[in-house]
């Protein structure tokens, strides 16, 4: 059942960075330079057609304990021309890249509370978007995913509200959708998760883990219902939506396996096909900017994360979907060390832009 749990105003200008965003906006504050962010141009084997910025989440230890950080991997003709850190280590994570200019990425402003900010790739400027304590329960909140419509007018944002630290207990999760221009708050759907825009600013979702009604959905036009679309042949959790360039196609990970859907012109999804299957799981794919190609985190070995728990992501795989070959990128080599490892974070969103 939706309903529309708190309907209130917050008071959020919602600004684009500076440098050379589209919409305009001011700066809020600067990020600052992290110790070995900055990489050169790297050889990777992939083919020349792979191109484009891709950001990701990572994971390590700083030698206090457990962090995480935003980075990005710019590709040029299947090379690493450059990648670095997008924000100081422990200091943002759970970002998302809607162009070069915008990059949405949660900032923890208290133990298990986060702000929503917006950062460009130059690392220059930095603009609050969300403010802390806007989404709290019990003084948490942490956004997982932020993705803005087509049209730039609205944001939906996937939050695990409640979550506290350390603690296995369960967890709420939201999607809430935003107007960009006014700080209206649209809507909050209850037990649902992983926001994916069509091109026609239609937004889809899926149902979590804590909601009895598997399947995938879009909302209405004016969000205040959800329809489902995936003909029942859904029987457990969806994660990472992930909507082709054309608008016609949607992968999506389910039991560790990567799934397609075909899309058509009333928004109905068909033909199940399984698409990418390896032993260790997948996580995290997302089309190229082209629509050739899909990026996804694979796993290898049986080592466990630096949580304790699961395994950590070491490659981005990149599948050229007509051909069915596909390439890897041993994230070991690009990604920053700073004396120790970091990897890939299990679970998060990877996002990749022209």
């Amino acid at each position: 059942m939706i309903f529309q749990r708190r309907l209130f105003f917050v008071s959020i200008i919602l600004l684009l960075t500076a440098c050379g965003s589209g919409d305009g906006g001011s700066s809020s504050s600067s990020s600052s330079s992290s110790p070995d962010t900055e990489g050169n141009a790297t050889s990777t084997g992939l083919p020349s057609d792979i191109n484009g910025l891709i950001v990701l989440n990572v994971e390590g230890d700083n030698g206090k304990g457990y962090t995480e950080g935003s980075y990005m991997i710019d590709l040029d003709k299947g090379q690493v021309k450059k990648h670095r850190l997008l924000t100081d280590i422990s200091n943002g994570y759970n970002p998302y890249a809607h162009d070069r200019q915008t990059i949405t990425y949660a900032e923890p402003c208290r133990r298990n509370d986060t702000r929503l900010k917006i950062i460009n790739e130059q690392r220059l400027s930095s603009t609050e978007i969300v403010p802390c304590g806007s989404e709290s329960i019990n003084g948490s909140a942490v956004f997982l995913a932020a993705k803005i419509s087509p049209d730039k007018g609205k944001i939906a944002i996937e939050v695990d509200n409640g979550f506290i630290y350390g603690s296995t207990s369960a967890t709420e999760y939201l999607l809430i959708v935003y107007d960009r221009n006014t700080g209206e708050k649209l809507f909050d759907y209850e037990g649902y998760d992983s926001p994916e825009w069509l091109p026609d600013g239609r937004l889809l979702m899926s149902s979590s883990s804590t909601n009895d009604n598997k399947g995938i959905f879009i909302a209405s036009k004016d969000f205040r219902t959800v329809s489902r679309i995936d003909q029942g042949v859904i029987n457990n959790v969806t994660y990472f939506l992930n909507v082709s360039p054309s608008g016609d196609r949607l992968i999506f990970t389910m039991s560790g396996t990567v799934w397609m859907m075909n899309i058509d012109s009333n928004h109905a999804l068909s033909n199940l096909q399984e698409l990418i299957h390896i032993d260790g799981g997948i996580q995290s794919p997302v089309w190229s900017p082209e629509g050739k190609y899909i990026a996804y985190l694979s796993y290898s070995g049986s080592g466990r994360n630096f949580m304790g728990a699961g395994r950590s992501a070491r490659k981005i795989t990149f599948l050229n979907v007509s051909s069915g070959k596909s390439y890897t990128l041993d994230t070991k080599t690009i990604l920053p060390h700073e004396g120790r490892v970091f990897l890939p974070r299990p679970g998060a969103y990877m996002s990749w832009v022209r």
